[in-house]
């Protein structure tokens, strides 16, 4: 990638990676609305209830093998399971846990999202041999080749365009970064490039 069509060729591909991270945001928030109305429609709320007492089992069940420890590392427990439930670090827990139907169906319908959205952006990566991964070698300009020598040449273009896959799948928020650092490596290259005077 040369020139003035390397950087074309590149702004195309950043456009492509962009537009398709956009894309799957978008579509998992259709796909949301419409699982929210069948959830509604059709009471699948004793679904979230029954899951529920599950985790208040599992927790309790965990509370008792903590009994002999000290109680800084329950609070950290529960200050983790509230974490995950309720997506605020630190998130405030006090001695005695809440769990509801509704977070157990927040936690499960946002890591299905993840990977639909993971799936979906793996599949369109392939479709199109987006490989950020190559990309970033060459505006590199081979200082990370040493990462890949261990990898069997015939897996890296499907190694490149998988991780591609799974930044597009996480949402236009990670790809962003990736293409703010690629184009810093790149200027940063170009820079160097250009200090250097020719022979």
């Amino acid at each position: 990638m040369n020139g003035a069509n390397g950087v074309l060729q590149a702004t195309a591909i950043f456009t492509l990676v962009l537009a398709f991270s956009l894309l799957i945001e978008r579509l998992l928030e259709v796909l949301k609305s419409f699982y929210d109305w069948l959830d509604s429609h059709f009471d699948w709320y004793h679904l979230w209830t029954r899951r529920a007492y599950g985790v208040k089992a599992f927790v309790e069940h965990r509370r008792r093998l903590f009994q002999l420890i000290p109680p800084l590392a329950q609070a950290a427990f529960l200050a983790r399971m509230s974490e995950m439930l309720l997506q605020r670090p630190g998130g405030g827990c006090g001695p005695i846990p809440v769990v509801s139907g509704d977070l157990v169906r927040q936690v499960h319908v946002r890591v299905a999202a993840k990977i639909l959205g993971i799936t979906i952006g793996i599949t369109l990566a392939h479709w199109q041999h987006l490989d950020l991964l190559a990309l970033y070698q060459e505006v590199a300009g081979g200082t990370v080749q040493w990462s890949l020598d261990r990898i069997p040449l015939d897996w890296r273009p499907g190694l490149g365009m998988t991780l591609t896959g799974v930044a597009i799948g996480l949402g236009s928020g990670p790809v962003h970064k990736i293409i703010t650092a690629l184009e810093r490596k790149r200027d940063e290259r170009a820079g160097v490039s250009a200090a250097v005077p020719s022979s």
